[in-house]
Order: C-alpha cells, then structure tokens, then sequence
C-alpha cells in the first residue's frame, strides 16, 4: 500500500464523515481512528476502509493520529479531518512530491465551507506562520478574555503564485512518509487532546532537517464543522501547549516563552496535574531527539517565526446617550456640613428614562451623595438604571 489517509474522529456528523471517507478513497486507502468509545452511527469496515478503535475513553486528536500512523502499513500518510471536500488528482500530486523530497511535510491551501458544504467568499488560506509571545483575544469559549500564546502557527492569507516552503502547516491535509514521522521523533506521543499537531510538524520537521511545503493544491474544509457529544475543555489544550514547551531542546528559550503563557488566567495547578510523569517521560524522550539534531532552536526561530504585532484588546466603545440634565422639579436644599448625616429624601423622578417604571426608587433606601460634585443619585427598583436626584447647592 502507498498511501493511507488517517482521519482522527470523535463525534463527527455522520453524513460529513461518510461523505469525507467516499471522497478520500476514490484515491487511497482510508483509516479511520475513533478517539474513544463512539456507541452508535459507526461505520462499517470495508475494502480500502481500516477501522481503529484504541481508547476506551477520549485522548484527543494527537494521540489518534499517533496510532494510525504507527498501525499503518502503508509508505505514505495524509492527515485529515472528517468533514472535507478534496480536488481530483490530490493524493497524486502528494505521493509525486514525497518520491522526491522524503523530508518534507505538505500541507494545502484551505477553503472555508458552509455547513451545507458551500464555499465561504473570502475565506481562502495558505498554510501558517509561525508567532512567539502573542496576546490574543479569547480564542477557547470557556476561556479567559485575554490569552497569552508562547508558540502558535497562524493562517496565512497571502495568495502564492506557486507551490513554495512555508513556516508551518494548517488546513487539517498534512501528507509525509510514515518513516519521516519517526525520524522527526513521533511528536504527537506528548499530546493528550486536541490542538498541537501543527506547532510540533513545523518544528520538529526543521529541527530534523526538513520542510512544511505547500502544494498547488485546494481543498475544502467546514469551518466550524458541527460535532455531537463532544466536550473539549480548555484544560487539555493548554497542557498540550505546555507539553510542547517542554519538549523544545532548547530550555532556556522554552522557560522564558512558558513564563509569557503563565500570564494567562487559566486554572495552572490542574494543568500541570495533567501533564503527568508518564507523559514526562514521552515529553523528555522527544526533546532528548531533538537537542541532539544538527538544527538548532535559534535556526528555527530564525528561519519560521515570522514577526507580528501583538493583538491588545481595546475598550468597548459606550453606547450613545443623551446627555445628562438635571430636572428642574428637584428640590434644592442647602448642602449639610461634612459628617452630617441628615438628609432630606426627596424622590422627584415619577418615570425611569430607560424602563419607564413609574416611581422608580420607591425600593430605594435613598440617594447616594457624591460630595465632589454635590450632586446625589439612586438605581431604579426595575432594571437598575442610575439617574441623578438631586442637586445640592451650598
């Protein structure tokens, strides 16, 4: 066998499955790797169709790519998710560009699809770049608004006029020779959910003396693709990207880069708990290998990250308001002397300007004054909108 394409699934929509699988193995031969125990809508092996299911409990994409690479019996391996459309001749063109360059990693252009598999207009991409220290907006749901990134491959948008080597892969169609992948150190043995693949190809594939190389080739991937009974938690993401730092060769580098990620409000305890000593010891293992290559950590900052300007998030603009006024049926009374704690309770305001409750601080134990600017105020009972009640005038 020449070449097998390895799609890692966990709570894939089946119709999208069996329409990745058709399409793939019009070409190759197809594995498909169930990251844990899926109960119902599985499919069936059949001729050219491997059907793996190592885990009795979910362990990410890493770790079920890592296993159909290694079962596998075929030359070549294509890494795909399994909600994608590919154009005629792909694994051609892939097979024909690894004869060539056994060192290579290639990956594919991207165009974004509907869930309805219909091309997305302007969201068409070309592999990654490599960024160090970046500040991010939220990027996982369940996470903090501001994320600190040590190392991450970013989408590239520049259109290339030809096939050319590029920082890293991404767009889920990443193809090498299985040998390769244990020349390279098998790097996704660290992992232990999903997120990671790309950073750990781009960089052990350099540091080993190879190339991410982009091919003339686009294929289509659902972006955001629907899953069904699948929880990723963030957790397991940031214990990959902490797995990652540690098993870079070069540790100085790798303890600076984790100090910016620690910046990062995530719960770090639970983190590191996932990161266990038997994971310690893949995670050694894989860096050992590569300290020992003739590329080193500074080459590859060198030659794949590229430089790029830090996202600092900037403040909501407020909503448009009228401006404030005082009403002219408010009673004035001299203003008491400091620590005088005798007011008047005076509630003039009959209609809430936001929520038109009528007598809106009848549930308000009474104003609030704010000495500096002589002025009092109270929160309407219904929605909680703060006017101003009263004016002292001294």
């Amino acid at each position: 066998m020449k070449t097998e394409v390895i799609i890692a699934c966990r709570g894939e929509i089946p119709a999208n499955l069996e329409r990745t699988v058709s399409a793939a193995m019009t070409e190759a031969a197809v594995c498909i790797v169930y990251d844990g125990r899926e109960t119902r809508d599985r499919m069936k092996p059949r001729a050219g169709l491997r059907i793996e299911d190592p885990f009795t409990s979910p362990r990410g994409c890493g770790q079920a790519r890592h296993h159909g690479i290694t079962t596998s019996a075929a030359a070549n391996v294509v890494l795909v998710d399994g909600h994608m459309a590919f154009p005629p001749g792909w694994i051609g063109k892939i097979e024909r560009h690894l004869a060539k360059h056994l060192r290579d990693v290639t990956c594919c252009s991207t165009q974004s699809l509907t869930p309805k598999w219909e091309p997305m207009p302007g969201e068409l991409y070309h592999g990654a770049y490599l960024a160090m220290n970046t500040i991010e907006p939220q990027v996982d749901i369940a996470g903090p608004l501001t994320e600190f990134f040590a190392l991450c491959a970013k989408w590239r948008t520049d259109a290339p006029e030809k096939a050319r080597v590029i920082q890293a892969p991404m767009g889920a169609c990443y193809g090498m020779r299985r040998e390769w992948y244990t020349m390279i150190g098998a790097p996704f043995k660290i992992l232990e959910a999903w997120g990671g693949e790309e950073e750990l190809l781009a960089v052990c594939g350099y540091l080993c003396g190879g190339r991410t190389y982009l091919l003339p080739l686009t294929c289509g991937h659902i972006h955001a693709a629907p899953h069904r009974e699948r929880t990723i938690h963030p957790a397991g993401r940031w214990a990959n990207r902490l797995a990652i730092l540690w098993a870079m060769p070069d540790m100085d580098a790798a303890a600076a880069l984790e100090r910016h990620m620690r910046q990062t409000g995530v719960p770090w305890a639970v983190i590191d708990g996932l990161v266990t000593d038997e994971r310690g010891e893949r995670i050694e293992a894989l860096r050992i290998h590569l300290s020992v290559q003739s590329r080193t950590w500074a080459d590859m900052v060198k030659s794949l990250v590229l430089p790029r300007t830090d996202f600092r998030p900037e403040p909501k603009p407020l909503p448009a308001r009228a401006p404030a006024t005082i009403p002219t049926t408010h009673r004035t009374i001299p203003r008491p002397p400091i620590g005088d704690s005798s007011q008047v309770v005076t509630r003039p305001v009959e209609v809430c300007e936001r929520c038109n409750a009528v007598n809106p601080f009848r549930k308000v134990g009474g104003p609030r004054m704010h000495s500096r600017f002589n002025v009092a105020y109270a929160r309407c009972w219904k929605c909680g909108h703060k006017a101003q009640v009263r004016q002292y005038v001294a």
